[in-house]
């Protein structure tokens, strides 16, 4: 009964372990998505930026009242520097947002001490394999190495998982910044 029993609880954790997996990969395919829409936006304010015609002629004022010293100069200067920020917050937002979408897949970057590299489920191990070798090397591994490789597979992809929402965090958070910029210098623009 107890041969049973570790059996059925054997079979609880390869389906356990199984929809972990999915879990952290549909984390990071949900991670990979609002990057996608986060710098579709930023590709929107970018085009708003540089096709609105009142931002562009209150630039070309802005530049030439750069060449005069008075109230209004300061206010130039304002907005000079309300643009810049804009534009390093958006440059910004979009470097966090592509190194998020950036593919990191090479197990060996994860090695640990038990952690499986020489992956039997990962793609990248996978396609490096010949189809003879991998066939033979998934034939002849036993439960608990499969097991492991799993486990191994949770492990890296949620340090993946991790990596993506902390550089897409960053980037939203920029891209906030952007935005406000964005909207203060439209408002100062009024005032030229």
């Amino acid at each position: 009964m107890d041969e049973r029993r570790s059996g059925e609880e054997s079979a609880f954790d390869k389906e356990e372990i199984s929809k972990t997996l999915d879990r952290v990969n549909y984390w990071i395919s949900n991670c990979d998505t609002k990057i996608s829409f986060a710098l579709a936006f930023a590709g929107v304010l970018l085009a708003v930026f540089f096709t609105s015609n009142v931002i562009n002629d209150s630039l070309e004022g802005l530049l030439d009242l750069l060449k005069t010293y008075d109230t209004k100069t300061a206010i130039a200067f304002t907005n000079v520097t309300l643009l810049v920020g804009f534009f390093i917050c958006l440059v910004t937002a979009l470097v966090f947002f592509m190194l998020g979408l950036k593919g990191s897949v090479n197990s060996y970057n994860y090695k640990q001490e038990g952690l499986t590299t020489n992956s039997l489920l990962f793609f990248g191990t996978i396609k490096s394999t010949e189809f003879k070798r991998y066939k033979e090397a998934v034939e002849s591994s036993s439960p608990l190495e499969l097991r492991n490789d799993y486990l191994s597979q949770i492990h890296i992809n949620s340090t993946i998982c991790q990596r993506k929402f902390e550089r897409y965090n960053n980037g939203v958070l920029f891209l906030i910044a952007a935005i406000v910029l964005f909207v203060l210098l439209n408002i100062m623009l009024l005032f030229i």
